[in-house]
Parts: structure tokens; C-alpha cells; sequence
């Protein structure tokens, strides 16, 4: 992969997110909300990742047992909308790669068997949690 094809969509995609945090961030002590996730849509029950947006909004206000009470994934959205850019843009001002070889050596570490059934099985109970707080 090209530093060029992951760098900008990943660029593109925490600028969206830094929107949609500040979209979501109570305004007079109310917090609009909105389901956009479609699983829940469709099937009534929340996904993996439902709540992670009132988690995001919860750890950028500070509080972060309560971000990890709604949805452990907020935590790690906001480390990449946080760290990415700023990242991404050193890399492309001193002309590295460092970004793109940190995502290869993760997306290598993910795909061995042993961490992939780790990680999926986290997301599963963390699915049936959302379920259980009933999100």
C-alpha cells in the first residue's frame, strides 16, 4: 500500500470524526441524539459499536471511566482521530513513512490467528454488553 491511498482516507476520516465530536457535544447541557447505525436500524439491537460516539464525547470531556463504560472502542477512536493527523502530517513534511509502517506492523500483529480470535471474541463480548445495558 502507498503511504498516498491510506494517509488521505485516514486524514479524510478523522477530520469527519473531529465533525462529528463537535456535532455531538452537548450545547446548554443537552446531547442531541441521533442512531445512525444501521444494524440497530434494521434489527433493534445495538452493534459492537454503538455508543461509541457518547463514549468519544464522554473522554474528550474528561471522563474517562464513563467512556469506558459506554463503549470501550470510543477510547480507541479518539487515540487515532487524535494521534493520526498530526502524525500523518509530520510524516508528510519530513517525507517518512513511519505512519504507514506502524499500520502494516499492526494490520500484521491483528492477522496471526491467536491475536484475531483475542480480538474478535473481545468485540463479541462487548456486543453482548451493549446488548445487556441495553443501548
Amino acid at each position: 500500500m502507498s503511504r498516498n491511498k491510506l494517509y488521505i482516507p485516514i486524514l479524510i476520516f478523522c477530520l469527519g470524526g473531529l465533525f462529528w465530536i463537535k456535532y455531538h457535544m452537548p450545547q446548554g447541557g443537552h446531547t442531541p441524539h441521533v442512531t445512525v447505525c444501521p444494524v440497530k436500524k434494521v434489527t433493534g439491537l445495538p452493534c459492537p459499536s454503538c455508543g461509541s460516539t457518547r463514549a468519544v464525547v464522554s473522554l474528550v470531556q474528561g471522563d474517562v471511566k464513563k467512556s469506558f463504560l459506554e463503549n470501550p472502542i470510543g477510547i480507541l477512536l479518539v487515540s487515532l482521530i487524535v494521534l493520526g493527523p498530526p502524525w500523518i502530517v509530520w510524516d508528510f513534511l519530513s517525507g517518512n513513512a513511519t505512519f504507514l509502517y506502524w499500520y502494516e506492523r499492526t494490520e500484521a500483529f491483528i492477522r496471526r490467528r491467536s491475536v484475531a480470535i483475542v480480538l474478535i471474541g473481545l468485540v463479541v463480548i462487548n456486543w453482548i454488553w451493549n446488548i445487556v445495558k441495553g443501548l
